[in-house]
């Protein structure tokens, strides 16, 4: 049913990013290969070869995530889109961050078998909306630091990213930039290895680049009335209201 309120809205979104973790887990769970010598072997000794699996779903490389779907692509705030992209799925590292803005690519790929140019063009044209990159270490949890990064945009100082504090920078204009993300620690890891500098260049997308400096997995604190503090600073971090709890 379509959420009448924003307790309901609110619960929809909880929902779909527990959908997106499993589905998420389940890729993790077929996307699996050989290690060693084992990889020139046929591919049905997979599910004989248990003790040297390994999973091929490496998110720190994982360049660019497109949600899809009526929760993802009707969300009434995309920034709400942008969440739960970044926690259902735990994104690690320099992410950009898309979604169909109408839920049109399913329809898109129908068209593609009679029309292909036609497909590519509404794809890049009115299909994709690009709602910014994610920016976010990982580190060992028995490191105590506060400061994990510096994130610097054009040569500029952006912000850094903090230990548990997530930030949206939204004013940063449009087109393509070049993106310097730096550890302050050897042992945190934002995409190049532990306490290596990660450069790209990016398109700035509708909601700038978001810093998030919760460790992956999210850890939620147990009790409710905390857990639920914690997720409304989150939304307040990214300026979505939250009515209730």
């Amino acid at each position: 049913s379509i959420p009448q309120t924003r307790e309901d809205l609110a619960l929809e979104h909880a929902i779909c990013r527990e959908a997106l973790r499993l589905s998420l887990d389940h890729h993790r769970s077929l996307a699996i290969g050989l290690g060693g010598g084992q990889q020139a072997r046929g591919i049905a000794n997979i599910f004989s070869q248990t003790s040297s699996r390994r999973s091929l779903v490496d998110l720190m490389q994982l360049d660019l995530v497109i949600g899809s779907g009526g929760v993802l692509s009707h969300a009434p705030d995309r920034r709400a889109a942008m969440l739960m992209l970044l926690e259902g799925f735990g994104l690690e590292g320099v992410t950009q961050i898309a979604v169909d803005s109408i839920f049109m690519m399913p329809h898109l790929g129908v068209l593609s078998s009679v029309h292909p140019a036609a497909a590519q063009e509404v794809l890049y044209r009115d299909c994709l909306i690009n709602l910014g990159h994610s920016v976010v270490p990982v580190y060992s949890t028995r490191l105590a630091l506060n400061d994990l990064c510096e994130v610097y945009c054009a040569e500029k100082l952006l912000g850094t990213v903090q230990c548990g504090k997530v930030k949206l920078y939204q004013e940063l204009g449009s087109g393509f930039v070049e993106l310097c993300v730096r550890p302050l620690h050897p042992k945190v890891d934002v995409g190049a290895g532990p306490g290596n500098e990660l450069c790209k260049e990016i398109e700035i997308g509708r909601h700038g680049i978001l810093l998030d400096g919760r460790n992956r997995p999210i850890v939620w604190p147990a009790d409710r009335s905390r857990c639920a503090a914690a997720q409304r600073d989150v939304c307040d971090a990214l300026g979505l209201v939250v009515e209730g709890d």
